[in-house]
């Protein structure tokens, strides 16, 4: 669930990059974390069916970086990453 649902991949430790890729289908939040050497990486996002609104939170220690794959199905939604648009 963690990893199709909310879209948290599995922390890679050698290139310190995770690879994002939520996939909210017919639900409006959710929430989970990954342990990595580091620390911990953690998600939550909130969607909105209505507006095609994804509202994505994440945290990561120093030095890690997010790689976005966004599916289909969320291609004409508007997400944000912690506040900031996502560029597509």
């Amino acid at each position: 669930m963690t990893n199709y649902v909310l879209g948290l991949g599995e922390p890679k430790q050698r290139t310190k990059t995770i690879r994002i890729s939520p996939n909210p289908g017919n639900l409006f939040w959710a929430a989970g974390r990954a342990r990595c050497e580091d620390g911990e990486i953690t998600m939550n996002w909130n969607a909105d069916h209505v507006t095609h609104e994804l509202e994505i939170n994440l945290q990561m220690p120093k030095g890690w970086k997010a790689e976005y794959h966004i599916p289909f199905a969320l291609t004409a939604w508007e997400i944000r990453v912690n506040g900031e648009q996502l560029k597509k």
